[in-house]
């Protein structure tokens, strides 16, 4: 399951125009870890719980400079994530003098978004992860 959260920051230019850029990598790439983190950690929290792989299955990763990846291993995260329309079962039942044949409707499933929830929510301390960033990585 793939998914794209664009960030903007509006009136940081001011404040960046003062920095070298090697500061200002540095200084992104620490938050963008640190969202990419917030956002895993937070829908691991999310995520529904029967045995708890799903949750567990929750990582990030850095794909290269100034993008990191949150996703789930579990090859059913996307059909919780996104929600599943109802739709008919076929199930072998034998039916006297008509054979075997049963349809019955799966009741579908509503969409748990924990991902995305998991990113907003992490998106919404971007100040506290800049901060945080711009503070360790002084030297």
């Amino acid at each position: 399951m793939e998914g794209i959260i664009e960030v903007r920051f509006g009136g940081l230019e001011k404040a960046l125009k003062s920095l070298t850029e090697d500061r200002v990598r540095r200084v992104g790439e620490a938050v963008l870890e640190g969202l990419a983190r917030e956002a895993a950690r937070r829908a691991s929290e999310l995520a529904p719980r029967r045995t708890g792989r799903l949750a567990s299955s929750i990582t990030y990763r850095r794909i290269g400079p100034m993008r990191y990846d949150v996703t789930s291993a579990a090859g059913y995260a996307v059909f919780l994530e996104l929600g599943v329309r109802p739709f008919p079962l076929y199930r072998a039942v034998p039916i006297e003098g008509v054979g075997f044949r049963y349809i019955a409707v799966h009741p579908g499933i509503a969409p748990r978004r924990f991902l995305e929830r998991g990113m907003r929510d992490a998106v919404r301390r971007v100040g506290e992860l800049l901060r945080s960033a711009s503070h360790e990585r002084a030297v």
